[in-house]
């Protein structure tokens, strides 16, 4: 009889947590706004880029994307991945031409410096306007050549010298 009402005591109690936990039906759901830069985030994180940040100046309509590559096979393997993510993107970018008018992409990567120490560095840049990027189906660059693409279509291509072509 005494564990018949231990248990019953221990299930009120249980149920008493539950319903002090719950929201009261009328309670209206806030709002989440994003904000530019965050409905880039969501539409771009669909890519096979590692994006690490995405600013966004509302004032010039500039967007900087920074890729981030910590482990690459070789330089080669590193210069492709940050090409075909610039390709990759750009598509998505140009569905709001109405707010960017350019973008520039930044490449960083894990360095060893003379002293042995690892620290992620930039070592890629690439400028593109949006006047420009219309112009260019971005799909097509997937079967030619990356890098000769990438110097055709970009306005400012800037390699660190350890990862230099």
């Amino acid at each position: 009889m005494k564990k018949r009402w231990i248990a019953i005591g221990i299930f009120l109690f249980l149920v008493l947590l539950v319903w002090l936990g719950k929201e009261p039906n009328n309670t209206q759901q806030k709002e989440t706004t994003l904000t530019f830069e965050g409905q880039l985030e969501k539409e771009l994180s669909t890519s096979f880029a590692d994006i690490e940040k995405i600013e966004y100046s509302n004032i010039t309509g500039h967007v900087n994307i920074y890729l981030v590559k910590e482990v690459a096979w070789d330089e080669k393997h590193l210069r492709e991945s940050f090409i075909y993510a610039c390709f990759d993107l750009m598509p998505q970018l140009l569905e709001h031409m109405d707010k960017i008018q350019s973008v520039t992409f930044v490449g960083k990567t894990t360095l060893v410096d003379a002293q042995g120490n690892k620290n992620i560095e930039k070592v890629f840049m690439a400028d593109i306007t949006m006047a420009h990027a219309k112009q260019v189906n971005w799909e097509g660059l997937f079967s030619v050549d990356p890098l000769w693409a990438l110097n055709q279509n970009f306005d400012n291509i800037w390699w660190h010298p350890a990862v230099m072509p």
